[in-house]
């Protein structure tokens, strides 16, 4: 007698979590095949209610690709939808004695490491998940980023067939991922393809080249590291779903390479992101984790983390809590001068001033959300003096953080009814930014055009909320 069919329970309750019907899934399912066939995945997959429903019955099972499609929707491993999972093969180590070390690598789940022959078509169900559609929130976010700062980081060795990676290569590509960096820091957005062409390059040599275990965690870095930077610059675009895309992969990469002051920094950009986004309790939970994951980094990597988590608290409302982040920021930058732990190179804009432009930012998201006059006015006057050394920047590696931190300081003098300073510090801003490609500094700009539009219309004002207004038909 045929054994009965057995309900897949776990499809069910990820389909039902989301408040979709069966033929809502099926419908997406498709849609999402198809924007991964016109990315030239060539997965040319259609998904019926009807497939889907004996799905579910435990009637029958989606074929291999469909399988990996249905992970990247859901954002789970095949694992915990009920589905048999995508087998990779264990890897041979690069030299016999590291044979008892090997170790497999997943790939079932849509942000893993891109450690197989399919890599394109793989690499296309990564960056096109039921994320790019819409922002995650919720434990759908923060659940992800506990689990994995509770697992052992992979081993990375490679017996690949391509060429060997020396000194000179890896040090080659390391700088690579610093003048990305600096191409942030001086352009923002604009060096965006440039940013994810090199990942990929990176991600192909873990891929097919052949390195032991020390340089296989430095190159892992080096692809979290352009991670990181792809999803800051997303987040400068205003494409979020990207952002958070490019953020969790960059934190799995580094967490593959036992990188944790890399993971707590993206954690760190992970809470700015959620706080600019208004995801408060996800935001608080983000800054825990970075904290955490930052606990034995050096004191430079603390000092970044509790000045980002203060961003965190500002947006709760919470001026006690962003005290509290302040302060301990102040105290590990004060660390950090005899930390006998210097602090790596790509955290060598972790300075005083940037510290300081942050907390300033933070007081004023606090003066906007606390509705006492005297109180914003106060908030306003302690943040001018951390926002101007930075808003006042010249120097050119500095272009972008010089430009948004105007804009900041500008937005909170016209909060506060101080126009004459806000045109002021609006038009540096403004004079700077076509140096700059960020439609976050352009919404910033924007909102202080709306602020000024509400208040006197002076001749000063009106003339430059014309010059604003030009920002409509900016490209």
């Amino acid at each position: 007698m045929a054994k009965p069919a057995q309900p897949n329970h776990a499809l069910h309750d990820a389909r039902v979590r989301l408040g979709l019907t069966q033929e809502d899934v099926a419908r997406e399912l498709t849609k999402l095949g198809h924007e991964l066939d016109d990315q030239g995945a060539d997965l040319k997959i259609t998904v019926s209610a009807r497939q889907y429903r004996k799905w579910e019955a435990g009637v029958a099972t989606p074929r291999l690709e469909t399988r990996r499609l249905i992970a990247a929707y859901f954002d789970r491993p095949l694992s915990e939808l009920g589905l048999p999972a995508v087998k990779t093969p264990v890897r041979a180590t690069a030299e016999a004695s590291h044979t008892a070390e090997q170790q497999q690598l997943s790939v079932d789940r849509a942000a893993d490491l891109p450690w197989k022959n399919e890599l394109p078509k793989q690499w296309a169900v990564e960056m096109f998940t039921r994320r790019g559609f819409a922002t995650v929130t919720g434990a759908a976010l923060t659940t992800p980023v506990w689990k994995l700062l509770d697992q052992p980081h992979p081993l990375l060795f490679s017996a690949g067939m391509g060429g060997h990676v020396d000194e000179s290569l890896i040090a080659l590509v390391e700088d690579t991922a610093a003048r990305a960096q600096r191409l942030d820091d001086q352009e923002g957005a604009a060096a965006r393809g440039f940013v994810t062409d090199q990942f990929t390059v990176v991600a192909r040599m873990l891929q097919r080249d052949r390195y032991d275990s020390a340089t296989g965690r430095r190159l892992a870095t080096v692809c979290a590291r352009l991670a990181q930077t792809a999803g800051w610059m997303a987040h400068e675009a205003m494409e979020e779903p990207e952002a958070q895309r490019w953020y969790l992969i960059a934190l799995r990469v580094a967490h593959a390479s036992d990188n944790r002051p890399l993971m707590a920094s993206v954690l760190g950009l992970m809470t700015t992101q959620a706080a600019t986004l208004g995801l408060t309790a996800e935001s608080l939970q983000l800054a825990a984790a970075a904290q955490e994951t930052a606990s034995a980094a050096p004191a430079t990597i603390r000092a970044l983390v509790h000045a980002r988590s203060g961003l965190a608290y500002a947006a709760a409302g919470d001026l006690a809590g962003f005290r509290r982040a302040r302060d301990e920021t102040l105290a590990l930058l004060d660390q950090a001068t005899s930390d006998a732990a210097p602090p790596p190179a790509w955290a060598s804009y972790v300075t005083a001033t940037e510290m300081d432009a942050i907390a300033g930012r933070g007081l004023v998201d606090l003066a906007r959300r606390i509705p006492v006059p005297a109180r914003q006015r106060r908030l306003v006057a302690e943040a001018e003096p951390l926002l101007s050394p930075r808003a006042q920047d010249d120097a050119s590696e500095n272009r972008r953080s010089s430009v948004r931190h105007g804009a900041w300081l500008a937005l909170a003098h016209a909060h506060v009814g101080d126009l004459d300073q806000a045109v002021a510090t609006g038009q540096r801003a403004l004079s700077r930014l076509p140096d700059i490609t960020s439609a976050r500094i352009i919404g910033l700009l924007s909102e202080l055009r709306s602020e000024l539009k509400t208040q006197r219309r002076d001749s000063t004002v009106q003339s430059f909320v014309r010059r604003l207004n030009e920002l409509d038909n900016r490209p």
